[in-house]
């Protein structure tokens, strides 16, 4: 029973742990091209 609890904490935490890792990567994607869309002026 008590296993049972730990196992899904532990699926838990690791689906947060990638949905945090996904939006790190889709921001690391994003910067990049908003830069390379501002004007060189700033």
């Amino acid at each position: 029973m008590v296993n049972k609890v730990k196992e899904e904490m532990a699926i838990a935490i690791e689906g947060r742990k990638q949905r945090e890792t996904r939006s790190r990567q889709n921001l690391g994607n994003t910067l990049p091209s908003l830069a390379e869309n501002q004007p060189s002026s700033i």
